[in-house]
């Protein structure tokens, strides 16, 4: 037994010869196959997984889950498909919205090693309202937006187009494992500006922390703020992140109206906290 030990021990790629080299390209394994992480805090199996999406979907056949993992707050699944027609409509929709529940999904990785997929990450669109007109180039526009994420693309024409009407389109990369940037202030005439970020497909979060996979309710992290020139706090998180709410801002969500007239408030105290 000992001797045994010793051997394997010591033994290493370059001690053996011999290795056999598939004919077949040994990526087409995973051809089609997805790595999936549903970042929820309630429980799942693989019968109401398969029930869910079909709903969604609506396709029974050709394609296959498999749950590979679930830890504290993800699942981690598998996902193959026979039809490359659905696997790349599949792959263009995501996120995944799922029963209370986020579904990021990404290539099976070329290792074959399923923990090695990047599934810490998701593109989307979004709109930033607000930039000062003084600061309406490129270059400043892809500085501001690097707040909300890795920045893709940026819809800017000229400053003329974007300041008349008021917000300018862009598509970042979203880190999920951190908090959503809700908007940043910039120095816009010689006072800090608030400029408002909002998302096209803003997926399940928290409006407390500011994290997605989970709503308001079962969340135990403190209500993320920031504070007006009087000291009151202004939550920034809410439905206005969402492209398609009308609400400017955080601060016209928070309007308080005295003797029938609205008053505004406006902050100050932590210019430059994003």
């Amino acid at each position: 037994m000992d001797e045994l030990v010793t051997r394997t021990v010591k033994l290493n790629v370059q001690d053996e010869d011999g290795w056999e080299i598939p004919l077949e390209d040994p990526t087409t394994a995973i051809e089609f196959s997805l790595v999936g992480r549903l970042m929820t805090k309630k429980p799942w199996n693989k019968k109401l997984m398969t029930t869910i999406l079909r709903r969604i979907w609506g396709v029974d056949d050709g394609w296959n889950l498999k749950i590979l993992d679930q830890k504290e707050n993800n699942c981690y699944i598998a996902l193959s498909f026979k039809d490359k027609e659905l696997y790349y409509w599949f792959v263009e929709k995501r996120p995944w919205l799922l029963n209370g529940g986020v579904l990021l999904v990404n290539q099976w990785p070329i290792s074959g090693v399923w923990q090695s997929a990047r599934l810490s990450c998701y593109s989307c669109w979004g709109k930033a309202f607000g930039i000062p007109l003084r600061l309406l180039t490129t270059k400043n526009i892809e500085k501001i937006i690097s707040s909300a994420g890795v920045a893709l693309e940026v819809d800017f024409e000229s400053a003329k187009t974007s300041f008349w009407r008021n917000f300018v389109r862009f598509k970042v990369e979203i880190d999920v494992d951190k908090s959503i940037c809700p908007g940043r202030f910039v120095l816009g005439d010689n006072k800090p500006t608030w400029v408002q970020f909002k998302f096209k497909k803003l997926s399940f979060m928290c409006f407390k922390c500011g994290m997605i996979g989970h709503d308001k309710a079962g969340c135990d992290q403190p209500l993320l703020s920031i504070s007006d020139i009087d000291g009151k706090d202004i939550p920034v998180l809410g439905p206005w992140l969402r492209m398609d709410d009308t609400t400017k801002d955080c601060f016209e969500a928070t309007r308080v109206r005295t003797d029938g007239s609205t008053k505004k408030t406006l902050a100050w105290k932590i210019y430059g906290r994003w």
